[in-house]
Formats: C-alpha cells, sequence, structure tokens
C-alpha cells in the first residue's frame, strides 16, 4: 500500500511539474510584432460580365465605358478569309451593318463577328456583345 501511495505521489507531482512548466513556457514567451497593414493604392476592379453571362444577360459591354452597344443581328459570321458583317446599334444611333475591322465609334472596333455574339476592343481590352435570346432563335426560310 506504500508503494502505491508513492507512485501516485510521484505521478501527481510530475503532472503538476509538466503543468507549471507548460503554462511557465506560455506566459514568458513574448507576443509576435504586430505589422500594420498598408491599404492597397485603390480597390480592385471586378468584371462581373461571366456572371452576368451565367444568369442570362443579354448584352455584354465589358470594357466599352459609358457607350451602349446592342447587336442586333449577324449577317454573316466571320471565318478563316472572310470577313463577318454585323448589325450594331450605337448608342441612340439607327442600326447599321459594320464589317469585321470597322470602327464602331471612337476608339471601338470590331474585331470577330461569330453566329451568336461579336468580339469588340477598346483600349486593347476585348468585351463580347451577345445576341439577344429572342433573336437566336431561327426563322424557316422556303
Amino acid at each position: 500500500m506504500k508503494r502505491l501511495s508513492f507512485w501516485i505521489s510521484l505521478g501527481l507531482a510530475c503532472l503538476l511539474s509538466a503543468i507549471l512548466a507548460f503554462w511557465g513556457v506560455r506566459l514568458a514567451e513574448k507576443a509576435p510584432p504586430v505589422i500594420p497593414l498598408t491599404p492597397p493604392d485603390a480597390a480592385p476592379k471586378l468584371d462581373y460580365s461571366l456572371q452576368a453571362r451565367l444568369f442570362g444577360a443579354g448584352v455584354q459591354t465589358g470594357a466599352v465605358a459609358n457607350i451602349s452597344i446592342r447587336l442586333a443581328g449577324v449577317i454573316a459570321p466571320g471565318s478563316a478569309q472572310g470577313r463577318g458583317v454585323a448589325v450594331l446599334a450605337v448608342e441612340s444611333k439607327p442600326m447599321r451593318a459594320y464589317r469585321t475591322g470597322d470602327e464602331i465609334a471612337p476608339g471601338i472596333r470590331l474585331l470577330q463577328v461569330q453566329p451568336t455574339r461579336v468580339v469588340i476592343e477598346q483600349n486593347g481590352v476585348r468585351s463580347e456583345v451577345l445576341l439577344p435570346v429572342s433573336a437566336t432563335r431561327s426563322v424557316a426560310v422556303n
């Protein structure tokens, strides 16, 4: 019985020593220095055009700032050799046909014409203008 009480006392003393050592080290260590974060110069510009397309937005103007461009239709999609033709309405002006490479508005150029969209470029930034869903239905010609 004396041996059992000796081993229990020794175990409790070791446990108490370990607890005191742990908390002694924790309380004695220095906190890491706090480095203040500098705010970024400008907030990042987020482009929500892909999310808008996912939820069915018909017109994507992307990088085209302050100019409303609407794709009314595609006359001839572009091919490797040929030039495509698209009907576009720019701002409140009447619809007009533009060929690939034409300047739509000052600084905005038509790059590609595809069956359901066109690719335009403004200041080196490309964006798409999609054909509205109602206009993409095919019409049977007799």
